[in-house]
């Protein structure tokens, strides 16, 4: 794994501890935001690590469902959750007075974590298929 991508994974895991802590403390909205936040740079690491560059959250939603939901190299439930990840964040951030519950929080905050659990075994799978030809050249 180039060392940006490396990068953008190591700040969602920091933005999903962030949301574990804003959870615990019962500061729901904000963890909703780290939440997405964890899962929309996995998103953006995958498409980086194919050199697909998006500047918009919808672009990167979009380009993340056809390259990698709709093709069946990730599971389809990744798209489910970014999609509702992001439709918290956007009640989290922009409905005043309408409180996310603590329920959502919980749930946002799991399937940040899911999120990042398999963009992180992607990229092992990965890294794994790059070494077999080395291996394979060795015997």
């Amino acid at each position: 794994m180039e060392e940006h991508i490396s990068t953008v994974i190591q700040d969602a895991e920091k933005m999903l501890e962030d949301a574990q802590f804003l959870l615990e403390n019962d500061r729901y909205e904000s963890a909703v935001n780290r939440a997405y936040y964890a899962a929309f740079h996995c998103a953006q690491s995958l498409l980086q690590n194919d050199d697909v560059l998006v500047k918009t959250h919808v672009g990167t939603r979009r380009k993340f469902s056809e390259l990698f939901i709709k093709t069946g190299i990730l599971p389809k439930t990744l798209g489910e959750y970014l999609a509702q990840l992001e439709n918290y964040r956007m009640i989290a951030d922009y409905s005043y007075g309408n409180e996310v519950s603590s329920n959502i929080a919980a749930k946002a905050v799991h399937n940040a974590a899911y999120f990042l659990a398999e963009t992180k075994s992607y990229f092992k799978d990965v890294e794994n298929k790059t070494d077999e030809p080395d291996k394979e050249q060795n015997q």
